[in-house]
């Protein structure tokens, strides 16, 4: 059991049932803060003061403690796409400021209850919602993993691939050479072919029968 879990059980024993009015807890906002601090939580933006804030509402969720919703324009904590209160809680016969000096600029978040009787936050009772148990665990997303990356090769091997491709490449020259002078063999060939062609064609037609063969003008 880690050290929220021992606040929040300590907690449990020591918050007041449910009455007809909701009693003073700045001692349990004190020793929800003392105990962040204590596992190293640093207090610099909205969402770090609605740490102490959910908790606290968990642990008085017996008593009706409520989050507060806020919009989109207005001062909070987003938390899985709801924007809340970070340093307020309601209740059904008022509502409780539990941070001073609350989030940025200041980020002080000294622990009070400074309460509002008989009164809610909001003026619209659908902006409340249950709280949540931020110690039950977030919802578990996948790491982006990104594939391998070969090691480099040593410098003794990248040295023996560059001489085998500079041999592979002198290679190539060479068959390239031998292919270009076969075919100028061949294109000589058939230069030769045309000279004699236009002398004419020379043979027997029978034994004794000489013949020649000239090309039509």
């Amino acid at each position: 059991m880690n050290i929220l879990h021992s606040v929040i059980a300590l907690a449990l024993l020591v918050a007041a049932p449910a009455a007809a009015q909701t009693p003073n807890h700045k001692a349990l906002v004190e020793l929800t803060k003392a105990a962040l601090v204590a596992q190293g939580q640093a207090f610099t933006t909205n969402c770090d003061a609605f740490q102490i804030t959910a908790r606290v509402a968990w642990v008085l969720r017996s008593e009706g403690a409520t989050l507060i919703k806020k919009s989109a324009a207005q001062n909070g904590c987003v938390y899985l796409g709801q924007k809340y209160s970070h340093d307020a809680l309601q209740f059904a016969d008022g509502w409780a400021d539990l941070l001073a000096s609350a989030g940025p600029p200041a980020n002080i978040n000294t622990p009070t209850w400074q309460w509002t009787a008989g009164a809610t936050n909001t003026a619209d009772a659908t902006k409340f919602a249950a709280p949540v148990d931020l110690d039950a665990g977030a919802p578990v997303i996948p790491p982006v993993v990104s594939p391998p990356v070969d090691p480099p090769l040593p410098p003794q091997v990248l040295t023996e691939l560059v001489a085998k491709l500079f041999m592979e490449v002198q290679q190539l020259r060479l068959n390239t050479e031998a292919l270009m002078a076969a075919l100028a063999q061949v294109r000589a060939e058939q230069s030769d072919s045309r000279v004699r062609w236009s002398h004419g064609l020379t043979g027997e037609l029978f034994r004794g029968y000489p013949v020649t063969l000239k090309p039509v003008p």
